[in-house]
């Protein structure tokens, strides 16, 4: 009886250390999405490249060209179900002057835009990020590592 009382309490260890470990993963978690839902993106429409506000990640808008993800912008910013072939310079007109005013634009200089952490910017974001790693960064190996979506 002892002995079974022992493995109990082992158990009944093991289970609340797991839970603590998952509640604070989920915490830290939580804390990345509410800092991303803070960051600020800068649009720079002479090079054409969409950063992070504060950092030096970049993309440039022309990566749009070759995806085939334009149907996960236009859902971001409501647009009608079709196929939507944009370019870099349309991707800039669609992300300061969004489709029935979702978010507003603040003018920095006239070639620099600050873009608030919106989904639909987020969603542009992403697509980019994907288009970059597919054409630059992905290896042969199927199992790597796909860049973090920033959409919530």
């Amino acid at each position: 009886m002892n002995r079974r009382n022992r493995v109990i309490g082992r158990a009944l260890s093991y289970v609340v250390g797991l839970v603590t470990v998952f509640s604070l993963a989920a915490c830290s978690m939580n804390g990345y999405r509410n800092q991303v839902s803070k960051e600020y993106y800068l649009l720079d429409i002479e090079k054409g490249k969409l950063c992070l506000e504060h950092r030096s990640e970049c993309y440039s808008l022309s990566l749009i060209g070759p995806s085939h993800r334009e149907l996960i912008i236009a859902d971001a910013f409501n647009l009608p179900k079709k196929a939507y072939r944009w370019d870099g310079q349309k991707l800039i007109q669609l992300l300061i002057e969004p489709p029935s005013a979702e978010y507003s634009v603040q003018v920095l200089n006239e070639k620099l835009y600050r873009l608030p952490p919106h989904y639909a910017v987020h969603s542009v974001w992403d697509v980019l990020a994907l288009e970059y790693y597919e054409l630059y960064e992905k290896g042969d190996d199927h199992f790597e590592m796909l860049p973090t979506p920033r959409r919530y």
